[in-house]
């Protein structure tokens, strides 16, 4: 909550700055001026009350007439925006959207994005200017002005969501080359037992983090392989190759460190949790077993010059992006404190995902019959989309391993 507020506050100040400084000062064609400030209101989370987000508007509105000698005409337009913003979110949010974002192309998608920040913008706009005017006769110059300074706003906050977009990216390809050169190698653990058993075990519950977190990047890199050109792909089935060996090693190499905790004299507690991770240890190395078939039926489909029709690609493509949900949510139950992990969310992927296999399956079954793609196809489809739901599996028996720990705290 407090970096929320922090980050706000950064935002705010950066901002007015930008506008009082630079942006007020700038009339294209002596009619466009950019309002740019109102990005603020614009990016609030979806879920922010409307009276919290009316009062953020008319301090950031009044801050902006204070420096602009506009006596309360931008925090009369601002707190009219923020009025309407839960209304012109509603209108412009995907039915299929979370309860509460943050308001981007990303969450929205391109379209919405750009619906709910054209209409958001001229709504404010001509509030604003309608007030500067305080007369209709020029009626036709004042929606002039306010369609110019629409269209220049508009583009201004396509740039910034561009920018941040551009940076996030090549945030993700840093993180994702630093997280493959470092997969499957001991990080916590490789000091040795520590002075007690709880201080032991606390390393090994962020050592089974680090390597369920490193099994979801090898995962990730077998979902590549499904577009991955048939000239690339075997560098790239190598390579994914290798790091299934080395799960087995770290595997090994954590179960032996758990076995030297054991050794020593433990609480009836900590001789669970020790149980519980030998389990969990084994279905992560399980999930990468799993990840490593999917790749090898992604080879074979090469080697048998299988094309996939569209249809079938959609529907693999959907199955793997609900396991991947179910391993980042195994991967954030890792990382919490055991005992305070729900088991809700993993379980309602769980079931999302049987339910979609069962329709895949049926839906193949029929697809063999009516011949809509050969037998061959049919095999290596089959085995993809089971061998996903082995993954999710795994997934869940980790949970499960998980709460069997907490029960016992």
């Amino acid at each position: 909550m407090i970096i929320t507020y922090i980050h706000r506050i950064g935002w705010f100040i950066g901002l007015v700055l930008l506008q009082v400084l630079i942006l007020n000062s700038v009339h294209i064609a002596g009619y466009a001026t950019p309002f740019l400030y109102i990005y603020f209101i614009l990016k609030f989370s979806s879920g922010t009350s409307r009276n919290e987000l009316m009062l953020w508007a008319f301090f950031f509105g009044l801050t902006i007439d204070i420096f602009s000698d506009t006596p309360g005409m931008n925090a009369a337009a601002t707190v009219l925006l923020a009025f309407l913003r839960p209304s012109l979110l509603r209108l412009f949010t995907p039915r299929d959207n979370p309860d509460s974002f943050i308001p981007s192309f990303k969450t929205m998608g391109i379209s919405p994005f750009l619906k709910y920040t054209t209409a958001s913008v001229f709504v404010h706009s001509l509030a604003l200017l309608s007030i500067e005017f305080f007369s209709f006769t020029s009626i036709w110059l004042l929606l002039l002005r306010v369609l110019l300074c629409t269209i220049l706003t508009v583009t201004c906050i396509i740039a910034i969501e561009g920018i941040k977009n551009i940076a996030n990216l090549v945030t993700h390809i840093i993180k994702s080359k630093e997280s493959a050169d470092d997969a499957f190698t001991l990080k916590h653990i490789k000091i040795g037992l520590l002075s007690t058993p709880d201080a032991s075990l606390f390393q090994a519950k962020q050592e089974i983090s680090h390597y369920a977190k490193n099994t979801l990047d090898m995962y990730r890199q077998v979902v590549e392989c499904l577009h991955t050109p048939s000239k690339e792909f075997e560098k790239k089935f190598n390579k994914i190759d290798k790091l299934e060996d080395e799960s087995d090693v770290v595997e090994v190499e954590i179960a032996d460190y758990l076995t030297k905790v054991s050794e020593s004299k433990l609480s009836t507690e900590n001789s669970q949790r020790v149980r519980a991770m030998f389990k969990i240890v084994s279905e992560i190395e399980s999930i990468a077993d799993s990840s490593l078939n999917v790749a090898k039926a992604v080879g074979r489909r090469n080697e048998q010059n299988v094309e996939f029709p569209e249809f079938i690609d959609e529907k693999l493509q959907h199955m793997m992006a609900i396991v991947d949900e179910a391993l980042v949510v195994m991967c954030a139950n890792l990382t919490i404190e055991y005992k305070e992990v729900k088991a809700k969310k993993a379980y309602e992927v769980e079931q999302t995902i049987n339910d979609y296999r069962t329709i895949l399956q049926q839906e193949h079954l029929t697809a063999i019959e009516e011949k809509k793609y050969d037998y061959a196809t049919g095999i290596i489809y089959s085995d993809i989309f089971f061998e996903c739901e082995k993954i999710g599996d795994y997934a869940i028996n980790v949970t499960e391993a998980i709460k069997e720990i907490g029960s016992d705290n």
